[in-house]
C-alpha cells in the first residue's frame, strides 16, 4: 500500500508569523517529477487592511525558473477568494479576510511555480506561505 507521505513533499517558502509590509516574489518551487502542487499562504491579523490598503495573492509560473507569467484562472483552484483575474487567487482587503488560510491549487505543466504577495497602501500582517507537491512519480520522496 502507499503512503501519503511517500508522494508528498511539504516546503515551508514563507516562515510562520514573518511580518510583510512589501511586495514579494517569493522563491519558486520546482515541481520536476511531481504530478501536482498546491500553495497556502496563511494570512495573520493585519490591522491596517482598508479601503487602499490590501494585499493580491498571485501565482507565477516559469519554464526555467528566470523569466515568469501570471498563471491563467483556468490553471487555478482556489478554495478561498476568487481566481477572477490572472495570476491572482485571492484579495484581502478588509479585516474579514484576514486571518484566513488561502489555499490554491496550480493545474499548469510549467516546471517552477511561486506565490507573488503585492501590497496596495500600507500593510504588515504576518503570513506564512507553504506548499504542498504531490504525486512523486520516484518514491519515496527525500
Amino acid at each position: 500500500m502507499d503512503k501519503i507521505l511517500d508522494k508528498v513533499k511539504v516546503t515551508q517558502i514563507l516562515t510562520a508569523t514573518a511580518a510583510v509590509s512589501a511586495d514579494a516574489n517569493l522563491t519558486a518551487v520546482d515541481l520536476k517529477g511531481y504530478d501536482s502542487c498546491a500553495f497556502g499562504v496563511d494570512v495573520g491579523v493585519d490591522s491596517a487592511l482598508a479601503a487602499g490598503h490590501y494585499w493580491s495573492l498571485e501565482l507565477e509560473e516559469s519554464d526555467d525558473n528566470s523569466s515568469f507569467t501570471d498563471v491563467a484562472t483556468t490553471d487555478m483552484n482556489t478554495t478561498t477568494g476568487t481566481a477572477s483575474t490572472s495570476g491572482q487567487f485571492a484579495l484581502i482587503d478588509s479585516t474579514d479576510e484576514d486571518a484566513v488560510l488561502h489555499l490554491v491549487e496550480y493545474l499548469g505543466d510549467k516546471r517552477y511555480v511561486r506565490v507573488v504577495l503585492n501590497e496596495t497602501g500600507t500593510c504588515s500582517g504576518p503570513m506564512c506561505v507553504f506548499c504542498i507537491r504531490s504525486g512523486y512519480k520516484y518514491p519515496p520522496v527525500s
